[in-house]
C-alpha cells in the first residue's frame, strides 16, 4: 500500500535483511528491446550498497557483459551466483572471468542471488541482485534460498509490481505540470489548436511548451514524448500545485 518509491524500497530492504541480504540492486526498463545492452535503455535503478562505486557501476554499461545481467535480460526466475562460471562458458565470456571476479571482489559482492521478473505488457523487464551480508558464503546463501526462496520471491515480486506502477523519475529532467497537461490533451487526440482553446493559451505558447517537453524527454516527436512519459507512469499525475 506504500505511496512512494522510498517507502517500498525501505520496506523491501528491511524484509530481505531478515534473510541475510543486506545490499540490494534493482533495475527496471519499461520498454526493453535490447536485453544485452540494458544500461542504454530508459532505465530506473535503485541501490542500497553503501559504496557509491557499486551504484555507479550497476547503473552504467560496465556490467552489461556480466553473465547475471545477461541471464536476467533473457530469463524469468531466480538464479544462484554459484551459476556464474557456467554462464560464462555458455555465453562465451570466459575471457573476462578473471577481470569480472576481481571487480566483484573489490566491490564486496561475494555471494547472492539474481531475480529476473516476468516482462510486462509493454516489454518492460526488471531484475534484482541480492547481495548476502559479510560472513555468509554462497553455500550458506543457497541453503537459505532452499528454505525461504518462495518467501523472498514473493516479497521481491510484490515490491517490483508496486514500483512499476508508480511515477518513475527521469534522470536529469522534470516535466512541468503544464507540459504534462498539454501532452495529456494531445494523447487524448486533441490538436494543438484544440489544446489552445481548452487551456486558454495561444497556439504558439502551446507549441513552445511541447517543444521544451520534447527536448527534456530527448524525444524527436510529440508522440515519442508522450510514449516516454507514459512508460514512466508520468502522463497522468496529480498537479503539484
Amino acid at each position: 500500500m506504500a505511496g512512494e518509491i522510498a517507502a517500498v524500497w525501505n520496506e523491501l530492504r528491511y524484509q530481505l535483511s531478515r534473510f541475510g541480504f543486506d545490499r540490494l540492486n534493482y533495475g527496471y526498463s519499461p520498454a526493453l528491446h535490447d536485453p544485452d545492452n540494458i544500461s542504454r535503455s530508459m532505465r530506473f535503478a535503485l541501490s542500497s550498497h553503501p559504496d557509491t562505486r557499486v551504484r555507479d557501476i550497476y547503473i552504467g554499461p560496465r556490467l552489461d557483459r556480466s553473465p547475471m545481467r545477461i541471464w536476467a535480460g533473457r530469463n524469468v526466475g531466480a538464479l544462484s551466483w554459484a551459476e556464474a562460471p557456467r554462464l560464462l562458458q555458455e555465453y562465451g565470456m570466459v575471457d573476462i572471468a578473471d577481470e569480472l571476479d576481481a571487480l566483484l571482489k573489490r566491490l564486496g559482492v561475494h555471494a547472492g542471488y539474481t531475480i529476473a521478473f516476468p516482462p510486462n505488457g509493454r516489454n518492460g523487464r526488471g531484475s534484482m541482485g541480492l547481495t548476502a551480508r559479510e560472513g555468509l558464503t554462497q553455500d550458506d546463501v543457497d541453503r537459505i534460498w532452499d528454505r525461504h526462496g518462495a518467501e523472498i520471491m514473493a516479497l521481491a515480486s510484490a515490491a517490483h509490481g508496486r514500483l512499476t506502477h508508480m511515477p518513475l523519475p527521469l534522470k536529469g529532467y522534470k516535466v512541468t505540470d503544464r507540459q504534462r497537461e498539454l501532452l495529456g490533451w494531445i494523447a487524448d487526440g486533441k490538436s494543438v489548436q484544440d489544446v489552445a482553446v481548452l487551456t486558454g493559451l495561444s497556439v504558439s505558447a502551446v507549441e513552445k511548451h511541447l517543444a521544451r517537453a520534447r527536448a527534456g524527454l530527448e524525444a524527436e516527436t510529440t508522440a515519442q514524448a508522450i510514449a516516454r512519459l507514459a512508460l514512466l507512469n508520468q502522463l497522468h499525475m496529480p498537479s503539484a500545485e
